[in-house]
């Protein structure tokens, strides 16, 4: 079931991101030449075309019709540790907060480093995925948890998010225009998809550059936040909760 999940995220992530690339192809600070940007625009949503339609394939297909069956079976099949009680919402949801906030933590330091600039990046997903995950987890539980003691915490989450988003918008543009310039037949597109390519790079270099000197700090206040948080639930017992 994990896997359906996954491969349902994938898809789904690949048709916003033609979406976001789509969206900035229009509202280039320097005008493309005609022809350019045409055909650009033609082969996005080409892409975006092929990434929906397999996305409903895979809506239609009989992994997918069997999910819901799956759902209802897991709800009978958790077993907590051998206790004979069932666990509350509140024991599931701090015990799933204290794993992922040591997660995450461990994703932070492992950022930075004299690593390959492509390392740096799969760091930098890491961090944006495990920390979009706890966000989730947060927002989810705030109907049982603290309200007041999780917002702050979210909202830190999502701008930090935000940040390692347009790096992972950008990431993606240069995968294609790289792709794309290899498969145009066109001179004047494959010139100006080069020029595209070269200014992504310097740009997700210089991104890159800026979010390891500031993201150590910003992430701390997070896990603070997180901290004081995880203190005040009232559940002592916690896995993996930042100390």
């Amino acid at each position: 079931m994990r896997k359906q999940v996954s491969e349902i995220r994938k898809k789904a992530g690949a048709v916003r991101d033609l979406d976001v690339l789509i969206r900035r192809l229009s509202r280039q600070a320097d005008p493309l030449p005609p022809n350019t940007l045409n055909w650009l625009q033609k082969r996005s949503a080409s892409c975006r075309q092929t990434s929906a339609s397999s996305l409903r394939h895979f809506g239609h297909s009989r992994p997918m019709k069997t999910l819901p069956e799956q759902l209802r079976a897991l709800r009978h099949r958790i077993h907590w540790r051998g206790e004979a009680e069932p666990p509350t919402l509140v024991e599931l949801g701090t015990e799933a907060l204290g794993r992922l906030a040591e997660k995450y933590s461990l994703a932070i330091q492992a950022i930075g480093g004299d690593v390959e600039p492509s390392q740096q990046l799969n760091r930098c997903h890491q961090v944006r995925i495990v920390g979009r995950c706890l966000r989730y987890t947060l927002e989810l539980l705030q109907g049982v948890l603290s309200e007041k003691l999780s917002e702050p915490v979210c909202e830190r989450l999502s701008q930090l998010q935000d940040t390692l988003g347009e790096l992972n918008d950008q990431t993606m543009a240069l995968r294609c225009f790289r792709e794309w310039q290899a498969d145009c037949g066109v001179e004047e597109c494959r010139t100006s998809l080069g020029i595209l390519a070269d200014r992504e790079s310097a740009s997700i270099a210089q991104r890159v550059a800026a979010i390891i000197a500031e993201l150590p700090q910003a992430t701390e206040q997070v896990l603070n936040l997180l901290r004081e948080f995880i203190r005040q639930l009232p559940v002592v017992k916690l896995v993996g909760a930042p100390s």
